[in-house]
This record gives C-alpha cells, structure tokens and sequence, in this order.
C-alpha cells in the first residue's frame, strides 16, 4: 500500500484496532440490524446472533459499544445513529459513521452499496462517495483526499475516538488533506483506493480477531 508513512507503522495500528474485535462474533450480525437506521433491542440482537442476552450485554460492555436509555443498541464499533460528520445511507436508510476508515468498512459488514457524504473540515467542501463492499464507485469531487492515524495500543486504550476517529477524515482535494495533517503528529493522507485497501486489511485482521 502506497501511503504517505511508512506501512508498517499502519499495520501496527490495524492489529491494535483489530483486538478490540476479540471475542465479538455474537455482535456480527447487529450490523445489518443498526442499518436500518433505529435503536437495536438487546433481545433481538441476541435471538438472531443465537446467544443469551447476558452474553450478549457482556460482549458489547467489552467493546465500550454505546445503549440508549432504554437499553437498546445504537452504536457498533463506530457505526452508530448519532450524528456525526459522515453520514451514510444503506437503502433510503440513515446511519452515521465514526471516521473515513469505517465508512468503507461498512458496506463489507453489511453487504450493501452505502451512500458516504461529508464534508471537507478545511474548507466545508461538500464529499459525497458510493461504496461498494468490494471498490468506492462513485466520487465527488474527483479528486478527493482521505486520512488515516499511526496509533499505538496505549493511545488507543485511552480514547479511540481523539486518537483515531477524528483523525481520519475526508478532504477534497491533498491541499486540503495537507493543511490537516500538518496539525497531526500521527496523521497521514491516503488516496481513497488505499483507503479502501486499508479497510480489506482490517477486515483481514478482524476476522483473525473474531477466531481468537
């Protein structure tokens, strides 16, 4: 992967995001339940994965993934029903991603086209993607720009979404991209083909995770 730091240094980071996934499978298939855009109840979510409901509750406290009021799901290892600066359409269906990495994770895990908008924090630059589970189809701007962090396992223990999330985000155009990262010790401008790549290398190292 062509990127502007030195791969290893990001596969590193891959292998820590990727422990964070240690015993979740149960929790795969809330995925395709949070992206029909509505709380997720507890119960539901363990009748399809087939566990109890304890399980289950102790599988998403392991993951810090966030419960409304009333107990039920609304966010999932960053695909969540809070706004956040990256929305995301699966079916005429409204979800909301953490950072520019999972929005290309997402369509993988629920096996759907997902309609991407952002907008660049730089310049407030409107971004709108289609991303497939297999390539990013349609992108606008043309040129558009992504960023991803080198994060070592103590950093992210302490907060993955300063130390991660709100540094990977979209830009349209590498002036854009350049000017923020010039702002970051950790961060590092991708194409979205490499963004994408990094989301099947993540992928990757889930599944490994989930078998652990």
């Amino acid at each position: 992967m062509a990127m502007n730091c030195k791969p290893n240094a990001f596969q590193e980071t891959i292998k820590h995001l990727a422990a964070r996934w240690s015993g979740a499978t149960p929790l795969l298939p809330a995925f395709s339940l949070l992206a029909r855009g509505d709380p997720v109840p507890i119960a539901h979510v363990a009748d399809v994965a087939g566990v109890t409901v304890e399980e289950l509750q102790m599988r998403l406290d392991a993951a810090r993934c966030e419960r409304d009021k009333h107990g039920c799901l609304i966010d999932l290892f960053g695909m969540t029903l809070r706004q956040t600066s990256i929305s995301l359409e699966i079916e005429e269906k409204s979800v909301y991603s953490c950072c520019a990495l999972w929005a290309v994770m997402i369509p993988k895990l629920v096996r759907k086209k997902v309609v991407v908008r952002s907008t660049d924090p730089m310049c407030n630059e409107p971004i709108h993607l289609v991303a497939s589970p297999d390539a990013i189809e349609i992108v606008d701007p043309p040129g558009t720009m992504a960023t991803l962090a080198v994060a070592d396992a103590s950093v992210l223990a302490a907060g993955i979404g300063p130390a991660f999330c709100s540094q990977c985000r979209y830009f349209s155009s590498q002036q854009s991209a350049g000017r923020f990262v010039r702002t970051s010790n950790r961060g590092f401008i991708v194409s979205l083909k490499e963004l994408h790549e990094a989301g099947r290398d993540l992928l990757c190292a889930i599944k490994s995770s989930l078998e652990k």
